[in-house]
């Protein structure tokens, strides 16, 4: 039989050791922060482009997350922060409703009516009225409004330019000019750019706004597609006779009808009609037309100046497009897409080109978005998945490497996730790649430590009362 004292001997040693588990266990599993879908708080709105992606929560905070060597992801730029390889919340800015991400800068929709922007300024993007230099210094890494909007409802952004649009339906634009995506009837050209809002000569009465990476789009109440910027297809059968680029002139695209909704890629666009059926036109290279063209390897390649329905399409309530390719959401949760495929931005497992639509591996999706060479998508649990291009670490997985990319949906990493990051004019040494360290991230870790150690003194001092009475 074992003895007293060896039993003694053995119960602190066992007090010790699980002691030393727990308090293991619990530093190891602590979060880098809360997640932005915790508790009462889930996704608004999400918009990818072709370097970062911006997530909108439903309590009005915006998250970033991808290349920030412009501070297009809304913190400091330093050598540890050019690229976000995890979702961080854009400091300083809250109460947002909408949000879009251009090419190296972003912009935010606020409740009342103002806008905000940050990122890249050499061609006037952020429109602060600020003249660019044309040189990488003019970078706003901190949200800032733009002066001369308000009463604003709705917000886009370009390549190298932004669109707002106010609620008597007229459209301000400003950024970059040389495609003549900002409409406003002027010459266009390289070096060409206006760093304040300036309203775009044309449609009235608009309910809706689009911006692609070189052309803009207005959707009027009595249903028109208006249509302006980088001469490609887009522009519909008005490129034929062009002896320029650049139409700065806004044209009415004819065959478009009982329009939903528009996205617009590099040479092609598509609108979603009430019915459920998507429509597409433009450059057909890499099958983004969908229509099963057999030539959409060749050159030329197929194309169309007339929107053409996409087949085999139906129940379609969201529709988004990258560079070269399209993703389209179904009522039933299920998403399809079609065109350029090389980066693996489809997410079917495969880097092949389609010229149809094919069926995503993802279900129960409720919100999609598309941009550069990525793809998005959110299911009804809340969760996040990626596939394309991760050169800067776009997907939100924690990696990223030149050329790297991943043809299969990937979660989007919330474990980097942090509150509270910097506040505007501070450099963090602690920062990283992964996300920002934080003040109230260390009071709480220093709350649950104090915590546990207060449950180990209990135990242990039953333990000890126990072996004692022994």
């Amino acid at each position: 039989m074992l003895n007293s004292y060896t039993i003694k001997q053995f119960l602190c040693k066992f007090t010790f050791f699980l002691t030393v588990f727990i308090a293991f266990n619990s530093i190891a599993t602590f979060s880098l922060g809360n997640t932005p879908d915790s508790g009462n708080t889930s996704f608004m709105a999400m918009d990818v482009s072709s370097t970062h992606t911006l997530a909108l929560m439903n309590n009005g905070t915006v998250w970033a997350w991808g290349l920030n060597n412009q501070g297009q992801c809304g913190i400091n730029i330093t050598n540890d922060t050019k690229i976000i390889t995890g979702p961080i919340q854009v400091s300083s800015i809250n109460d947002v409703k909408a949000i879009a991400s251009g090419g190296s800068f972003s912009i935010a929709l606020k409740n009342d009516g103002t806008v905000w922007t940050w990122g890249d300024n050499r061609y006037g993007e952020i429109g602060i009225g600020v003249p660019a230099m044309l040189t990488s210094a003019d970078s706003y890494p901190y949200p800032t409004e733009v002066q001369g909007l308000y009463d604003i409802i709705a917000v886009d952004a370009g390549d190298q330019f932004a669109m707002a649009l106010k609620n008597d339906g007229t459209v301000y634009t400003w950024g970059y000019n040389g495609d003549g995506a900002l409409g406003n009837k002027r010459l266009a050209g390289f070096n060409s750019y206006v760093s304040s809002p300036i309203e775009v000569d044309g449609p009235r009465n608009v309910k809706a706004i689009y911006a692609g990476p070189f052309n803009a789009m207005a959707l009027t109440k009595d249903g028109k597609l208006w249509a302006w910027g980088h001469a490609s297809y887009i522009l519909g059968e008005r490129q034929i006779n062009m002896t320029s680029s650049a139409n700065s002139t806004p044209g009415i695209i004819p065959g478009v009808v009982d329009a939903q909704s528009v996205t617009i890629g590099e040479q092609h666009a598509a609108f979603l009609k009430n019915d459920g059926t998507v429509w597409t036109w433009g450059n057909d290279w890499r099958g983004t037309l969908g229509n099963g063209s057999s030539l959409y390897h060749g050159m030329p390649s197929d194309f169309s100046y007339t929107p053409i329905k996409v087949s085999g399409l139906t129940n379609i309530i969201a529709i988004y497009a990258g560079a070269e390719h399209l993703i389209a959401l179904k009522d039933d949760g299920t998403v399809w897409g079609w065109g350029g495929n090389n980066y693996g931005q489809l997410g079917d497992g495969t880097k092949d080109d389609r010229n149809k639509p094919i069926k995503i591996p993802v279900s129960n999706v409720v919100m999609i978005s598309a941009g550069g060479l990525n793809t998005m998508a959110m299911d009804n649990n809340g969760i996040l998945k990626m596939s394309g291009d991760n050169t800067y670490g776009q997907l939100g997985d924690g990696t990223f490497a030149n050329g790297l990319c991943k043809s299969s949906p990937q979660r989007v990493d919330f474990e980097y996730i942090t509150l509270n990051p910097s506040t505007p004019g501070s450099n963090n040494s602690g920062e990283n790649n992964s996300g920002i360290s934080s003040p109230e991230l260390f009071v709480n870790n220093v709350l649950r430590i104090a915590a546990l150690l207060v449950i180990i003194i209990i135990v242990g001092a039953g333990v000890i009362f126990y072996i004692k009475k022994k």
